[in-house]
């Protein structure tokens, strides 16, 4: 993509560490008052279900973000990866 630079950068996972991807479909679901699901609410599903494992914090963090959004239509994909060390 011409104008954008990336960059590689390595973390290392420690004991009980966990790693969370998403698109912005994630932290931009609406529910039907147009209140954005945002990163508070990300991050209190996560608080609520770190002791998980991955599959629990994903389905616990795409369950919230369902339950938020009720019947309003989605315009974004809604992608999570969860990488957690045991």
């Amino acid at each position: 993509i011409a104008g954008v630079a990336w960059e590689a950068k390595s973390i290392t996972l420690k004991h009980r560490d966990t790693l969370i991807m998403y698109t912005d479909g994630i932290t931009e679901a609406q529910n039907v008052e147009n209140e954005f699901f945002d990163d508070y609410r990300l991050l209190a599903a996560v608080q609520e279900n770190v002791n998980g494992s991955a599959l629990q914090i994903q389905a616990a963090l795409l369950t919230a973000v369902d339950q938020f959004s009720d019947a309003a239509a989605q315009y974004d994909d809604e992608t999570v990866l969860v990488i957690k060390r045991s």
